[in-house]
């Protein structure tokens, strides 16, 4: 008989040793409890335990150990490949364990829906899949713009879900838009500085107003300058909630600034679009739309000219006269010079009354050999103190023509000898009356005036029926009459019998702008360059011109063809393949500039790389270097079975596995397993077990030592006291199930 041991101290197998004593060859060996140390073993799993490990057996992580006699509660893998690892010792044999087990879809990831002022691209939240994130305009996306729906213990994105936010100022770039204040649609925080830079392209400016607001009066406001940075002109400030006139800019790049303050929060919506300027302007607050049949219809912008100045800022002592919505400022000058044959002077302020303190005088110098006559159509001053003195010559040394004060009836006239006249006006602190209207006349029409940009071609002199032509320098045109006759007028002074024309710069109009593109110019007049642009994501044909001039006959230099604006493509994806996988075109076409390409790959496979590209203004995709590919989903090892073989290495989906035992052993579980596109092996897990013996046949006067009857195991027959074995004392189970040898004898 061999006894084996687990042993600390002593012989680990001893023999029954032949002869009339029965006796063992060594002694008895001592099993000692260790002295201290450090045991790794689960809690309460020390001889025989099953352990289940997520994964394979030499990569996988262990879940759960069991052992003694409790069934424990049901236990959840998370992977696609679980290891059961028995593990038994020397000593003790039991009955075992019986476990059932079934595959299961894993649960997909969370929805990241609602997802709020933003929306998501993709339906799809199985393991694997991805999702894409947008944001309304106005909002900007904070964190990753695509999730990806991961393996392992628990269903989750790879980063967390992005967020769309109104951020506390930025730089803006796009020709229309919207700016909310922080936080919106919730209500702002306190303490804020929030700057934006808006920037639209040269020759626009741009026009704001606000969808609603809703801030705390005078603390918190959003101000609008017109200009880059606090330095340019200030456009306004809004705050409250009061409806609120939109502004318009002259420049194109602008400042807007929020504040708030310590207390009472809020909101804001405030809008923007581009805004095309015509021509250079004088800029002014009264304007109106200005449309004209030639003129193009622009998505996004408007047209503005102005309709009428504004009137001028106030001048010291002076008084304004409109007529027909023009402006002439009429002061108290200190010595003014007139060589007109004719003109009309008034006093300060008419025809209200003038101010008080005032010194006035006017030299009237006409051409030598004509006399000068005064015609008075009103005169009321305060009689001895406000005094219009005459003079007959250049000065006040000349002989006096008259000091005229208080009431003069009107009309009468006073005659110069020579042809220079002086008039001075004083007026003291006192009593304030109408003042003087009066006509100067000298018997001849003097040389007009040239017209700016322009010029007198000739005069034929200053008498009756004299002529007078004018011309426009070039890239001018003549508005108004080219020519005057020196005609008899009222109180018969001579003038001529028509105004001095204008010149107007020639101007070409508008050129057409190309279909999605623009044009940048100051103006339209002659000798003006405009420029040709194209929007983003397109770009001008190299055949076409990118600019033309206005010609002095009013029209383009390019005859108005209109250069094209071709939209930027991106390469062809014509040869790229995606092995495994397709692609194709969710919106736009020929590979535009926005068009939008997804990437799937065939069941079995998953993806790496960009889920999905798009053109870009420049021409090239959004991908950088990586491309996307498909990978063949792998199920993991199969394990061979202890006393089995497995044909069949491959382990990526469609590959398949053939178990078998070896002689003795009995197949349990599924002999051909496959790999699917779950990324599981079909089936159930194989195991090999040990043909059984049965309960080996007892003798008589002796008994059966073994309490294990399978394949390989063995059997000890012992005989009682006083009785002698006659055969063979060990059986082996054998793999035909039989117990070897023949049934030993105790006699």
């Amino acid at each position: 008989m061999l006894v084996s041991w687990c042993v600390q101290q002593g012989n680990v197998y001893i023999t029954c040793m032949p002869g009339p004593v029965r006796r063992w060859n060594y002694p008895v060996p001592l099993c000692l409890a260790q002295c201290g140390g450090s045991r790794t073993d689960f809690s309460g799993a020390v001889h025989d335990y099953l352990e289940v490990r997520s994964g394979s057996l030499d990569s996988g992580t262990a879940v759960e150990r069991f052992s003694g006699g409790g069934v424990p509660e049901p236990l959840f893998s998370t992977a696609h490949q679980t290891t059961l690892l028995f593990h038994s010792d020397y000593s003790q044999n039991k009955p075992g364990f019986h476990i059932v087990y079934q595959a299961y879809e894993l649960q997909r990831c969370p929805d990241p829906r609602p997802f709020r002022n933003g929306v998501v691209v993709g339906l799809d939240y199985g393991v694997g899949m991805t999702v894409s994130f947008e944001c309304l305009p106005g909002y900007t996306l904070l964190g990753d713009a695509s999730l990806t729906c991961l393996h392992g213990v628990s269903r989750n994105w790879n980063h967390p879900v992005p967020r769309c936010e109104a951020l506390c100022g930025g730089n803006i770039t796009s020709m229309n838009g919207t700016i909310y204040s922080p936080s919106h649609p919730g209500d702002y925080p306190n303490f804020q500085d929030c700057m934006w830079v808006v920037h639209v392209p040269p020759g626009y400016g741009i026009y704001i107003n606000f969808s609603v607001i809703n801030t705390e009066p005078i603390y918190d406001y959003v101000t609008v300058w017109d200009g880059p940075d606090q330095a340019s002109p200030q456009i306004g400030q809004f705050s409250g909630s009061s409806a609120q006139e939109g502004v318009s800019t002259t420049a194109n790049l602008i400042l807007i600034k929020f504040h708030s303050d310590f207390s009472t929060s809020g909101f804001f919506v405030l809008r923007y679009h581009d805004l095309l300027y015509v021509r250079q302007m004088l800029r002014t607050t009264d304007l109106e739309l200005f449309y004209r049949p030639w003129d193009p219809a622009r998505s996004g912008s408007s047209l503005q000219m102005l309709r009428v100045c504004q009137p001028p800022a106030p001048v010291a002592n002076a008084d304004i006269l409109t007529d027909d919505q023009e402006f002439e400022i009429v002061q108290c000058p200190a010595h003014e010079v007139r060589f007109d044959s004719t003109g009309e002077i008034l006093s300060p302020g008419f025809p209200d009354s003038y101010p008080n303190l005032q010194m006035c005088s006017w030299l009237v110098s006409v051409e030598k050999g004509y006399n000068i006559t005064l015609h008075f159509e009103l005169f009321q001053t305060e009689k001895e103190f406000d005094i219009l003195e005459i003079f007959d010559g250049p000065n006040i040394y000349s002989q006096s023509l008259g000091a005229l004060s208080g009431d003069v009836a009107t009309p009468f006239s006073l005659t110069t000898t020579g042809h220079q006249l002086l008039l001075r006006w004083s007026s003291d602190h006192g009593t304030n009356r109408r003042g003087f209207q009066l006509r100067y006349v000298a018997m001849y029409c003097s040389t007009p005036d040239s017209p700016q940009h322009g010029f007198v071609v000739s005069q034929t002199g200053g008498h009756l029926s004299s002529v007078v032509r004018w011309a426009c320098d070039r890239g001018y045109k003549l508005i108004g009459r080219p020519s005057a006759v020196c005609r008899s007028a009222l109180y018969h002074y001579y003038t001529w019998d028509a105004p001095v024309p204008a010149c107007q710069a020639v101007s070409c109009g508008p050129p057409h702008p190309p279909t999605n593109g623009g044009v940048l110019a100051a103006d339209y007049s002659v000798g003006t360059r405009v420029t040709y642009f194209c929007n983003a994501g397109y770009r001008l044909s190299s055949k076409e011109l990118t600019t033309t001039v206005c010609q002095p006959d009013g029209t383009w230099s390019n005859h108005n063809k209109i250069p094209r604006c071709t939209v930027m493509t991106c390469p062809s994806l014509s040869s790229f393949s995606l092995d495994h996988g397709k692609w194709r075109i969710v919106n736009g076409s020929h590979y535009e500039y926005g068009t939008k390409i997804i990437f799937s790959c065939n069941p079995g496979y998953f993806r790496l790389g960009p889920a999905h590209i798009q053109c870009l203004a420049n021409g090239a995709w959004s991908w950088r270097n990586e491309r996307s590919r498909c990978r063949i989903i792998s199920c993991g090892d199969l394990p061979t079975p202890p006393n089995g073989k497995k044909i069949g290495t491959q382990t990526t989906f469609g590959a398949s596995a053939i178990m078998s035992c070896g002689l003795g052993y009995v197949l349990t579980g599924s002999a051909v397993r496959e790999c699917l596109l779950t990324g599981l092996w079909s089936g159930v897990e194989m195991a090999c077990l040990a043909g059984h013996c049965g309960v080996p046949e007892r003798i008589v006067n002796g008994q059966v030592v073994g309490e294990n009857f399978g394949y390989r195991d063995t059997v000890v027959y012992q005989c009682n006291p006083g009785f002698r074995l006659i055969g063979s004392s060990v059986r082996i189970c054998q793999q035909d199930h039989n117990w070897s040898g023949l049934l030993p004898a105790c006699i």
